[in-house]
């Protein structure tokens, strides 16, 4: 099982900001999050997951980024996301934070460049958290954003 739901209403949290609150599952692991809708739309997101999701099916790349907050790049600090890395009929998925200093000339037509590799220790020697699901589940997801947003 994979799904990111989001749920319908909108409201402004402690900081100001205008979000929805949404669900990431993958199998029996749930966590909900607030997804930003200020500066990107509910359909963006889905259009941006369409995409990322896509250079794995039809570019043979073996990773795909899903971002869960975005902002304008100009003022944004960082953003967050999950990766997903494809091994076989594996997916491994990790939460990932992007930080825009680490990049020069960040934006997203050049995002997919700046997708990390797949690590499983920290540089402190710590394992990284990471979930599995069946690849399967990626296109089951896929496929549902391509329907939602017809």
């Amino acid at each position: 099982m994979f799904n990111i739901k989001i749920e319908k209403n909108e409201f402004f949290n402690d900081w100001g900001d205008l979000i929805v609150k949404s669900k990431i599952i993958i199998n029996d692991f749930s966590e909900y999050f607030d997804l930003p809708v200020s500066y990107w739309k509910v359909n963006d997101y889905k259009r941006s997951w369409v995409k990322s999701i896509s250079q794995i099916l039809n570019k043979n790349k073996d990773r795909a980024i899903l971002f869960t907050s975005m902002y304008d790049l100009e003022k944004v600090n960082f953003l967050h996301s999950w990766i997903v890395y494809k091994k076989g009929n594996s997916a491994f998925i990790q939460n990932c934070i992007l930080f825009r200093d680490d990049f020069n000339e960040f934006s997203l037509e050049n995002i997919f460049k700046y997708i990390p590799d797949r690590e499983i220790y920290s540089e402190y020697g710590e394992k990284i958290s990471e979930w599995t699901t069946d690849f399967e589940n990626i296109i089951r997801f896929y496929d549902k954003l391509k329907f939602e947003l017809k």
